[in-house]
Formats: C-alpha cells, sequence, structure tokens
C-alpha cells in the first residue's frame, strides 16, 4: 500500500518530535528572552556612575524654549487627578510589554515570535549605549517640576529603578513605537496591531513627560 493510498489526515500527521518543538519551542523562545534581557537590566544600572549628569530641563528649554513638564503640571496639576491616573496607567502599561503583543504573535504569526524578541534586545542594549553617554536628570530631580508617580502613589514602583537618568531615550514610548514599526513591515496578520502600538506609544510620550 503506498503512502498517498493512505487516509489524508493520517499522512499529514507530524511526528512525535516535530509536535513537541511545536509546543515547546515558544517557552524557550521566551525563556531566552528573559536570560539575554537580564544583562541589559545589570549594565543599564551602571548607566548614571561614569559621566556627569546632563541637565534635562536646561537642555529642553535651550532647544524648544519652553520646559514641558512645568508647563504641562501648570495646566493640570494638582486639580485633575483624573489625567495623573489615567498617565499612570499608561506609564505602567509599559511593563505589560512584550507580554501582550507577545502572546498575539505566538498564537497567531508565531514564526515571528524570536524576530520580534531579537529587535527588542536590540533597542533594550543600544538604548544603553545611550543611557552612558547621555546621563539625563530628570526635571524633578532638581526640583522644578513635581514627580506626579510619588505624589500620587497609585502603586509605588519609582524605587525599583537602578537608574534614575535612563532617560533617553525614553523606553515607555520607544518600545510601542518600535513594535509599531514591527508590525508594520514584518508581519502580515497582526498589522493592525501596528495602529494600537503606534497610538500607544504617542499616548505614553507626553504622560511620561
Amino acid at each position: 500500500m503506498s503512502v498517498s493510498a493512505l487516509p489524508a489526515t493520517h499522512a499529514a500527521k507530524p511526528p512525535l518530535w516535530r509536535r513537541g518543538v511545536y509546543i515547546v519551542g515558544p517557552f524557550l523562545i521566551w525563556g531566552a528572552y528573559a536570560v539575554l534581557l537580564f544583562p541589559y537590566i545589570l549594565i543599564r544600572g551602571f548607566g548614571d556612575e561614569l559621566l556627569p549628569w546632563l541637565d534635562g530641563a536646561a537642555i529642553e528649554t535651550a532647544v524648544f524654549r519652553v520646559n514641558a513638564p512645568a508647563l504641562m503640571q501648570f495646566w493640570w496639576y494638582p486639580g485633575n487627578e483624573w489625567l495623573d491616573f489615567g498617565g499612570f496607567i499608561l506609564h505602567l502599561s509599559w511593563f505589560f510589554l512584550p507580554a501582550v503583543p507577545g502572546l498575539a504573535v505566538l498564537l497567531f504569526e508565531r514564526s515571528r515570535l524570536m524576530e520580534m524578541f531579537a529587535w527588542m534586545l536590540v533597542m533594550s542594549y543600544l538604548g544603553n549605549v545611550t543611557f552612558f553617554l547621555f546621563p539625563l536628570e530628570p526635571p524633578w530631580m532638581d526640583g522644578t517640576t513635581v514627580r506626579v508617580l510619588q505624589e500620587r502613589a497609585f502603586i509605588e514602583y519609582t524605587g525599583i529603578d537602578n537608574n534614575p537618568v535612563a532617560a533617553f531615550p525614553s523606553f515607555h514610548a520607544g518600545l510601542p513605537m518600535l513594535l509599531a514599526i514591527f508590525f508594520f513591515i514584518r508581519s502580515n496578520r497582526l498589522r493592525s496591531l501596528a495602529w494600537v502600538a503606534l497610538a500607544s506609544s504617542l499616548l505614553i510620550s507626553p504622560a511620561v513627560v
């Protein structure tokens, strides 16, 4: 009896090892991403110790003729708590990246999962270079503005930052922008997520300011 005579379902059944790789593979990719990201976190912590800190407020004022954080806080702080809470939610949403888009890629376009994580790792380590070369002192450090995340204290997590002057570039805005570019140019089935990631980046940008 030839293979072509077998029922289609039986002939197309993949071998056991391939089914195992299909199930276990994504977990290995997630694990590899976490392991490779850990040195970035350690290296990031030294970015505030090598070079003198740059005055972020002074640079911003010189370039744009305005201290944006001070101006924005003048508009709504401290009266509009709902705006502070919205900004806090946007700021906190960064910690769910890459989990949410990673899950979407895993379910609908898993062949892109390793590539997506590779993009994110490259961005992280390139970001460390700027953290070392341009340690940027946020305006709240010199007292020109209020650090709303501490004042509102919805959840106290600001103390876990191992480098308070790792502000340029902003990964809170940069990571969703990177994912937007990734989904625009590298994904077929999940291209609509690019618009979600782009909107997230554009909303987070003023929130972190």
